[in-house]
């Protein structure tokens, strides 16, 4: 990537114009052209995985007959090939590309996420060489004059950090002037050459270094790792009850509205799972917090939590099987996995039609609206001036702790009285558990040491997994039943014909085989959870929280 040099008027006293900073430039021996006005465009997933992973997709727009949307690609860093290719419209997932190296490797990075504009950057752009003495370039400067930094895709899906309840558009773009810059790309020559170039930038007053699009974001306040849109709060060991809880629902809140719009279009199926997950962990605190807030202003945004999180569930469950698939026919016979081909088409049907409900749910719910009233049921002061909960004021670690053990304990109990025999309700209420304990201890993670809190998550884990694979196959058992029983909804391919009910039927043997051994093996999974280990990592983390 080349060198960025930055030269701020607001900041540098003296610095030139863009314009004295050529005349400057020419007399040290670069020959400059024309300005054009340039683009380039800045793809990453939401959560930053490719900047997080020191890859870099930029998209430039160019000319080809017959599309008015052509780019090229310019890829770099993290293992993704060094190549430009030239694409007819922006992309917004790797199978969209032309087969290759490349298309493979960012599939590997993204995984089922998709690209979206982090930031588009526009500029007049003049171009300069510098030659040595036979006439060999040995620099090239790009002078970006008139940048602008354009966040209209992620002000749309209200991944911009600085967007409040009252500002949350989905149509509003966010056009914002910034500098102008010097990018310096060395080409070749002695380091004397390179040490030219940096007295001429250091005469037109440019300073710093680094890639221009990480400048222009850190300077455009965009996160590019992803970081803004976590729910995690850091808390202070002093703080009241009251205010923890508060601190850590509207971070909640926040990311429900941060993947709200995301979920609404369906950009990928990580923006409905991180709304889930956000809705979930607000409904574990909210039970939780019960002496804590208010109780009326309590059963608001529980209220809240649950009539959204009621909204989503369909959809969600039918992600999960679409994106399970591969992993039905993976074995099967090719003509079992041919024949069951309608099924598919059907799954992917249902899946379309159930998000085409959730978008006119959440538009018909508000994202602006909806945070609006969850941060006046989370801020509500008690009824009764000065007659605080019972547990208000006492130490938010004192309180965690105490929720904490209690739930630990609750999933002892239910796990331990499990067998294979026991109905598979029984086992989706412990998974309910275990899931309501993890939301309370990374809601509240901050409060213990990190080390301590990692190694009982650590313990936590495969249980959690576990029983999450156990809900997965009987969803997906209820998904093929039922489409065996009634498939004649929209879209359905009508009533399967035999080939496709003897396919069907061999997954379903499939999946009733990973059921039971996943059934079978629950006892492993738990008794290393239930043991000595675990509690002395649970005991590290109450001592944190009680200190």
């Amino acid at each position: 990537m080349p060198s960025t040099w930055w030269c701020s008027p607001a900041t540098l006293d003296g610095a030139p114009t863009p314009v004295a900073a050529v005349e400057l430039l020419r007399r040290a021996g670069f020959e400059f052209g024309a300005p054009q006005p340039t683009s380039r465009t800045l793809l990453d997933t939401a959560d930053g995985r490719l900047h997080c992973a020191g890859a870099r997709l930029e998209a430039r727009p160019v000319y080809l007959p017959g599309t008015a949307d052509a780019v090229e690609l310019v890829a770099d860093g993290g293992g993704l090939p060094t190549r430009r290719l030239i694409v007819e419209r922006l992309p917004r997932r790797p199978d969209e590309l032309p087969p290759g190296h490349l298309r493979d490797r960012l599939a590997d990075l993204v995984g089922v996420r998709a690209l979206v504009a982090q930031l588009t950057v526009t500029s007049q752009c003049a171009h300069a060489l510098r030659r040595d003495g036979d006439g060999t370039p040995v620099a090239r400067l790009e002078l970006h004059d008139d940048v602008l930094v354009d966040l209209t895709e992620r002000r749309h899906l209200g991944l911009d950090p600085r967007a409040d309840v009252d500002d949350l558009s989905a149509t509003a773009a966010d056009t914002r002037p910034l500098t102008w810059c010097i990018e310096h790309h060395h080409l070749s020559g002695p380091p004397s050459a390179t040490r030219r170039v940096r007295r001429a930038l250091a005469d037109v007053h440019a300073v710093g270094d680094g890639d221009a699009l990480d400048r222009l974001a850190a300077l455009a306040d965009v996160d590019l790792d992803g970081s803004a849109s976590s729910t995690c709060v850091r808390l202070r060991r002093q703080m009241r009850a009251e205010d923890a809880y508060r601190d850590v629902l509207h971070r909640l809140g926040d990311g429900v509205a941060a993947t709200w719009q995301g979920a609404a279009d369906d950009v990928d199926p990580e923006f409905l799972h991180d709304l889930r997950t956000a809705l979930r962990r607000a409904r574990t605190l909210l039970k939780g917090a019960r002496h804590v807030l208010p109780e009326a202003a309590r059963l608001d945004a529980l209220s809240l939590a649950d009539s959204l999180a009621s909204l989503t569930g369909e959809a969600r469950d039918l992600d999960v099987h679409v994106l399970d698939w591969p992993s039905f026919v993976d074995g099967l016979d090719p003509a079992d996995a041919e024949a069951l081909g309608p099924i598919h088409r059907a799954l992917e049907a249902h899946r379309a039609a159930a998000h085409v409900r959730l978008r006119d749910a959440l538009d018909g719910t508000g994202r602006t609206r909806w945070l609006a009233q969850w941060r006046a049921a989370i801020d509500a002061p008690p009824p009764i001036p000065g007659r605080r909960p019972r547990d208000a004021r006492r130490r938010a670690g004192k309180v965690v702790a105490d929720r904490l053990e209690q739930a630990h304990r609750r999933v002892l109990r239910d796990g331990r009285r499990l067998t294979p025999t026991a109905p598979a309700e029984a086992y989706h209420e412990l998974r309910k558990d275990v899931k309501r304990l993890r939301a309370t201890v990374d809601g509240f993670g901050s409060l213990a040491a990190p080390p301590h809190r990692r190694a009982y998550v650590a313990r936590l884990k495969p249980i959690q997994d576990h029983l999450g694979r156990l809900q997965d196959t009987a969803v997906q058992r209820a998904e093929i039943d039922g489409f065996l029983r009634d498939p004649g909804d929209p879209g359905d391919p009508g009533d399967p014909p035999d080939t496709t009910r003897v396919a069907l039927a061999n997954v379903v043997a499939t999946l009733d085989a990973r059921h039971d051994e996943l059934i079978a093996s629950f006892a492993g999974v738990f008794g290393r959870f239930d043991r000595g280990g675990t509690q002395r990592a649970l005991d590290r983390v109450l001592d944190d929280l009680r200190r």
